[in-house]
């Protein structure tokens, strides 16, 4: 693995059978997340803008031999999807354990 992949490849690893299990279990509860669209991607954008300042003030770095270098700003690609991944899994938990409470309701 080349060592450019590192951050995208420990986040694939971290996120996505995470990721895959949390959509089969909200298709089995019916609880499907199109309202949690707009909170997701409104708070990446929040948190992506935070990171930029924060990146671009040198208050924080990433190691140039550990990420692809595509940027969305001064953040790397890998640090966005980070955080959609986290988003979406917080809004998908969410509104899972609220399709498992109206099943438990039925």
């Amino acid at each position: 693995m080349s060592e450019r992949l590192s951050y995208l490849w420990h986040l694939g690893v971290w996120a996505v059978p995470v990721l895959v299990l949390q959509a089969a279990a909200l298709a089995w509860t019916g609880a499907w997340p199109r309202a949690a669209v707009v909170p997701v991607v409104a708070v990446t954008a929040w948190l992506v803008a935070a990171d930029h300042v924060a990146i671009s003030a040198g208050i924080w770095h990433f190691d140039e031999a550990k990420i692809l270098g595509l940027r969305v700003g001064a953040v790397p690609v890998e640090e966005v999807l980070f955080f959609l991944a986290t988003n979406t899994l917080v809004a998908g938990g969410t509104i899972l354990l609220d399709g498992l409470a109206g099943r438990a309701r039925r």
